[in-house]
């Protein structure tokens, strides 16, 4: 048995991330493995993902358009400073404009199309009360389907131009059987976000979904976290692993599958070619959460696992 050394208040994972990247190895292991006893030809290729994908209680097969598109914006506001107390009327606050934003979206919401979401952080307001910030800074996802998210982006942008048991829930146990598969729904509403949807514009993909996490748990949640730990984690990943394998075992020995898949994509693809949110010439900002990894980086890198 291995014992985790835990690193007091250090993140965790609360959305499954650990589990899926888990189950993902033992699928790609168990798929070479199996090629290389019946020679099989191909290739295997395996993508990490750092997206919002959310690991569930339920044990299903998922393809084409799911999830919400989205948007991540930092709007920085530029004033002037100067002492709060002394000489208020001299300076223009930064934070002012961040303030009147976030009530301008606020009002926003209740004339937005049921489909969105809309939420923001403040990540920089100042730094002392009697100083008036020159600068502040909040930041917005905004979500939406892939039709409507430029359109209610541009509407977010006039505001800124503007100015289980312990949980008290059922003790149900993870499913056994799979989900039957079902079509896509033609509304999409709500849900998370995940840069796997770019590839589902590029390439016909699947999902699958497996259980691990106690049914009823909240995700970004301490709940998630204890979930996704010991022997009923380790069961539903493999479960996970087992049926990722097969199904791409399944891809590889039928052609005509293959092919009929291709086909429908490539029909889908007439209808909405791919398209880019982001404007041209610009990069992702990927050192955007380095302070954060920062902060607990030396503990992190410090824990060990001991058999006992």
């Amino acid at each position: 048995m291995l014992d985790a050394l835990l690193v007091e208040g250090a993140p965790g994972h609360e959305c499954g991330h650990n589990m899926m990247g888990t189950a993902g190895v033992a699928a790609i292991i168990a798929l070479k493995k199996t090629m290389e006893t019946y020679k099989i030809p191909g290739t295997i290729k395996f993508f990490g993902s750092p997206a919002e994908e959310t690991l569930t209680s339920r044990f299903s097969t998922g393809y084409g358009v799911s999830g919400t598109a989205l948007i991540s914006a930092i709007f920085t506001f530029k004033g002037i400073t100067a002492h709060a107390a002394g000489s208020p009327w001299t300076a223009r606050s930064a934070l002012d404009g961040v303030e009147l934003m976030n009530v301008a979206t606020n009002y926003l919401r209740e004339h937005l199309h049921y489909t969105h979401r809309l939420h923001y952080v403040v990540t920089e307001g100042g730094e002392a009360p009697n100083v008036v910030p020159d600068r502040a800074s909040l930041w917005y996802y905004v979500r939406n389907t892939d039709e409507r998210l430029e359109a209610m982006y541009e509407r977010v942008l006039d505001c800124a131009k503007a100015l289980q048991k312990v949980m008290g829930a059922n003790e149900t146990g993870f499913p056994k059987d799979p989900q039957k598969l079902s079509t896509p729904p033609t509304n999409q509403v709500g849900g998370g976000s995940s840069d796997v949807g770019d590839v589902t514009l590029v390439a016909p993909t699947a999902t699958i979904r497996f259980p691990g996490i106690v049914p009823d748990a909240i995700s970004h949640h301490w709940s998630y976290v204890a979930s996704s730990y010991g022997s009923a984690a380790w069961k539903g990943l493999n479960a996970g692993a087992k049926a990722i394998s097969a199904s791409a075992l399944d891809l590889l020995t039928r052609p005509k599958l293959l092919e009929d898949v291709r086909k429908e994509f490539e029909e889908y693809m007439k209808e909405r070619p791919y398209k880019s949110f982001l404007p041209p010439g610009v990069q992702p900002p990927l050192e955007l959460n380095r302070q954060h990894m920062d902060k607990f980086k030396d503990a992190l890198l410090k824990m060990q696992f001991v058999e006992n």
